[in-house]
C-alpha cells in the first residue's frame, strides 16, 4: 500500500509546476537569488483570480504563526503560492539586532570552552577539533587551512569531521557576515554552507560511528540538528541585517531538535544518563520536537527555555524578541527583565 504524506505546511504542487524534489539546499540557494524579486510587496495590480484566492489566506496564515505584528508574509506574484517552497517574510529589526549581538559573543564562548548553541565541548577529538582551532585562532581566507576547509569533500569525510567544518564556517560566518568592511567572501561561505547542510541533512543517519558511547552518539545527533538549524537562522538574520526581509523555508518547519535544553548543557555522562532516566518525559525520544511544534508551543503558552541559547535565538527569530518578552512577563505575572539580559548564559 502507498501512502501519500503532505506537510501542512507546504502547498501542493500544481501538475504544471516544476523542480518538486529539489534539496533544501538548493531551495534556499534559489531564494537568495531571487531576493531582489520576491521581497517587493504587492502593489494591488490585477492578478489571476484563483491565485487571488488561495494567495492571501495561505499567506495570512503563514504570517499568523509569527507572535510578532512587524512579521508579514509577502509575494510578488500571487501565482506561484501553490508551488511555493519559500515565502518572504518581513523582519523584526529589534529581533535581528538582538540575534546579531549574540551570535557575536558565541565564537568566544567556544573559545572557551562553553557550552554554546551548537557547539558541544565534549564532541570533538585532536582530528575535528583543528577546524575550530583555526577559525578560533582568526585564520585568513588565503590561507592554507581556509583552503583545507573549503576544499572538504564533504561526501566521504567521517561525520564529525563535516559537524566540525560546518560548525566552523558557521562560525566563520558569524564573524564576517555582520562586518560591513569584510573582505571575507561571504557570499561563497554561505553556498558552501547550504551544500554541506544539505549534506548533513539527508546522510547523517546512515553516517553514525557505531563506537560512541550512548552520551557522545546523542550529542553528535543533537549537533547535527542543531548545525541545520542554525545555519537557517544565521542565513535568515543576514538577509533580515541586510535588507530588512528573510526568505522563510516552509520544510523547516519539519526539522526536529531536543526540547529539552538541559540535556545539551550537561557537561559528564553522568549527568546525562541521570537526567536520561527520569521516566517516560524525559526518554530520548519525547524530547525531540519540530520547529513548527516548539514554537507552535510557546504562542499557545509561554514557557521559560532555561539556560539554552538555541531555543531562545529560535523563538525570538520566529516570534519576535517584544512578543517573546511580552509572553514571558505574562508567564511570571510581572515584570521581567529585557530580554537582552535573560537571555543570555550564566557567565
Amino acid at each position: 500500500m502507498n501512502l501519500d504524506c503532505v506537510y501542512d505546511l507546504e502547498p501542493l504542487l500544481t501538475q504544471n509546476s516544476s523542480g518538486a524534489s529539489s534539496s533544501p539546499g538548493a531551495r534556499r540557494r534559489r531564494c537568495r537569488k531571487s531576493r531582489a524579486l520576491t521581497a517587493k510587496l504587492d502593489t494591488g495590480h490585477s492578478r489571476d483570480a484563483d491565485a487571488d484566492a488561495a494567495g492571501p489566506d495561505f499567506l495570512q496564515y503563514i504570517a499568523s504563526l509569527h507572535m510578532s505584528d512587524k512579521i508579514h508574509a509577502c509575494l510578488a506574484n500571487r501565482t506561484l503560492v501553490l508551488a511555493l517552497t519559500a515565502v518572504p517574510l518581513t523582519a523584526d529589526p529589534e529581533a535581528t539586532h538582538y540575534i546579531i549581538g549574540e551570535m557575536l559573543r558565541i565564537p568566544d564562548l567556544v573559545r572557551k570552552g562553553r557550552a554554546t548553541p551548537f557547539v558541544h565541548p565534549q564532541l570533538h577529538g585532536t582530528t575535528s577539533q583543528r577546524h575550530l582551532a583555526w577559525v578560533l585562532e582568526g585564520v585568513r581566507f588565503d590561507s592554507s587551512p581556509f583552503s583545507e576547509l573549503i576544499t572538504l569533500d564533504a561526501p566521504t569525510v567521517s561525520l564529525i569531521e563535516l559537524v566540525a567544518a560546518t560548525q566552523a564556517l558557521i562560525l566563520l560566518l558569524i564573524q564576517h557576515a555582520f562586518d560591513q568592511k569584510t573582505t571575507w567572501p561571504v557570499n561563497l561561505g554561505f553556498e558552501l554552507l547550504a551544500r554541506w547542510t544539505t549534506i548533513l541533512w539527508t546522510s547523517a543517519a546512515s553516517r553514525i560511528p557505531h563506537d560512541l558511547d550512548p552520551w557522545r552518539s546523542w550529542i553528535l545527533g543533537e549537533s547535527v540538528r542543531r548545525a541545520i538549524l542554525m545555519s537557517y537562522l544565521l542565513d535568515g538574520t543576514y538577509s533580515a541585517w541586510r535588507v530588512g526581509w528573510c526568505c522563510h523555508q516552509l520544510f523547516v518547519y519539519a526539522l526536529p531538535f531536543s526540547s529539552q535544553g538541559r540535556l545539551w548543557l550537561t557537561e559528564t555522562q553522568q549527568e546525562w544518563a541521570a537526567l536520561t532516566n527520569r521516566g517516560p518525559e524525559v526518554s530520548i525520544a519525547r524530547t525531540l520536537v519540530s520547529l513548527k511544534e516548539f514554537t507552535g508551543a510557546f504562542a499557545e503558552k509561554p514557557f521559560e527555555p532555561g539556560d539554552d541559547l538555541f531555543q531562545r535565538l529560535l523563538l525570538v527569530s520566529h516570534h519576535g524578541k517584544k512578543s517573546v518578552e511580552d509572553g514571558l512577563m505574562g508567564r511570571s505575572g510581572g515584570p521581567t527583565k529585557p530580554l537582552m539580559t535573560v537571555m543570555s548564559f550564566t557567565m
